[in-house]
């Protein structure tokens, strides 16, 4: 059955994934735990019905994690001082997400950082797989490679 509504805090649904509830994977990922702590059997699924393939996952991580720019350099958050501190080396960098980096991004402005951006994080120091295998080692060991 593929989620349709919440009533009572009980969850209806479809045998259709069409008609389905369409939700970000952060969002999918607390409704699958709390349903789970409730004694469901759940998991997460595209709007095709199939769950998420590794590729899936590693465009999802991209996708979601954002940097905030500001005079040629990445936001890394404050000092005790509360000022505003950035730096050269992106991997130094604050890892958020959208909105949270909206956030930032027009904190910084009302502070006359008028070329605050957000830009998408793009980490070329970390290989998605190497992450997976830290999460999934049984799944994603070097032994055990999906191609």
């Amino acid at each position: 059955m593929f989620l349709t509504s919440l009533r009572s805090g009980k969850p209806y649904g479809s045998p259709s994934p069409a008609q389905g509830i369409t939700l970000s994977f952060d969002a999918a990922t607390q409704l699958c735990d709390y349903f789970r702590e409730q004694g469901y059997f759940t998991t997460i699924a595209d709007r095709f019905g199939q769950p998420p393939s590794t590729a899936d996952l590693a465009a999802l991580k991209r996708s979601i994690e954002y940097q905030v720019y500001f005079q040629g350099q990445y936001f890394c958050g404050q000092n005790k001082n509360q000022k505003d501190l950035g730096s050269t080396d992106r991997r130094k960098a604050a890892n958020m997400t959208e909105g949270a980096a909206l956030v930032v991004c027009d904190r910084l402005k009302a502070k006359g950082f008028a070329d605050a951006v957000i830009i998408e994080r793009a980490d070329f120091f970390v290989d998605v797989n190497d992450e997976l295998r830290n999460i999934w080692p049984e799944e994603f060991s070097a032994n055990n490679k999906k191609q």
